[in-house]
């Protein structure tokens, strides 16, 4: 019952936050973004019998510091916003790559995936390249960096889901796409021109990877525990 009402704070908070954005109410956009992700915390921790987990504990957290430090510095976000969703990508390459290295895959899985993620790369890589770096105030190489995390994450998680095909491994695929496709529409929409339709959509994307995120987190820890069977509402 409580993990209901923690996911039930949850999507009222991305409602408001996405209808405030919707009608041009940032004031009430920014502030029901603070609750998003301590909702979708509290909701993981429920779920899990309050199994913390350092990397998963990190990823939140940075998360959180990415949503929040506009309201922090709202005049200068864009950079401290770039590198706490770096970060949260990292540990969450961290937290997949022990699973990750022990996986043997077979040949012609490789090639389909080397292909995918490539395509990816090249799509992501050359947007990054065709910015107005003097708006964003950080050198190319962290934004390459960033580019070939998010991308190599995306890859992980394709890989997984090929390899098991499991309900955690769609869960992580659904997030890690829509992390892409959230910061390629931000990149659109706030160094290129800002189309309201896209604002919704990185909005929308954003805050709904959240809740696969969490799924995913707790899918995979009940499987590497061998926990019973977790139901979701």
């Amino acid at each position: 019952m409580k993990s209901k009402i923690a996911l039930i704070v949850y999507v009222i908070s991305c409602l408001f936050c996405v209808v405030s954005n919707t009608i041009g109410f940032r004031d009430g956009m920014l502030w029901s973004k603070v609750a998003i992700v301590p909702a979708v915390a509290v909701y993981y921790l429920l779920k899990s019998n309050f199994k913390i987990n350092i990397l998963i504990s990190g990823v939140l957290l940075s998360c959180y510091l990415g949503d929040i430090y506009i309201l922090i510095s709202p005049n200068d976000h864009t950079t401290v916003e770039i590198l706490c969703f770096l970060t949260a990508y990292l540990l969450l390459v961290f937290y997949l790559l022990p699973n990750f290295l022990k996986t043997k895959w077979k040949y012609s899985e490789n090639g389909n995936l080397l292909l995918i993620t490539s395509v990816a790369l090249a799509i992501l890589a050359y947007s990054i390249l065709a910015l107005k770096f003097e708006k964003i105030g950080m050198g190319l190489p962290v934004l390459i960096f960033y580019g070939i995390t998010l991308s190599s994450l995306l890859l992980m998680s394709i890989i997984e889901y090929f390899r098991s095909n499991s309900k955690a491994s769609m869960h992580l695929v659904v997030a890690c796409i829509l992390f892409y496709f959230s910061d390629s529409f931000y990149i659109i929409t706030k160094f290129y021109l800002a189309f309201s339709i896209l604002d919704f959509a990185q909005l929308v994307a954003q805050v709904l990877s959240y809740y696969f995120l969490v799924h995913f987190f707790i899918l995979d820890e009940k499987n590497r525990l061998n926990y019973t069977t977790i139901d979701f509402p």
